[in-house]
């Protein structure tokens, strides 16, 4: 019993580690969902990087997160 224990609380503390690492909408907090990955090019943006573009699941707003890539990377 006690081993089914311990595998349900390493369960949970997985799934929340998960749900911290999603996105949230600013507007009304409800999950990102993620649309797709561009290089910065593809946005006539200098230098290299990646623009990630998100959608909310509840309301019309997006985001875009832009991901510079150092050089020193």
């Amino acid at each position: 019993m006690k081993g089914n224990m311990e595998n349900r609380t390493s369960m949970q503390r997985a799934a929340d580690a998960e749900e911290s690492m999603n996105m949230r909408c600013w507007h009304c907090k409800e999950d990102l969902i993620w649309g797709g990955d561009f290089d910065y090019e593809d946005y006539g943006l200098e230098g290299e990087g990646i623009v990630s573009n998100f959608s909310c699941s509840n309301c019309e707003s997006t985001a875009e997160v832009y991901m510079p890539f150092n050089e020193d990377r």
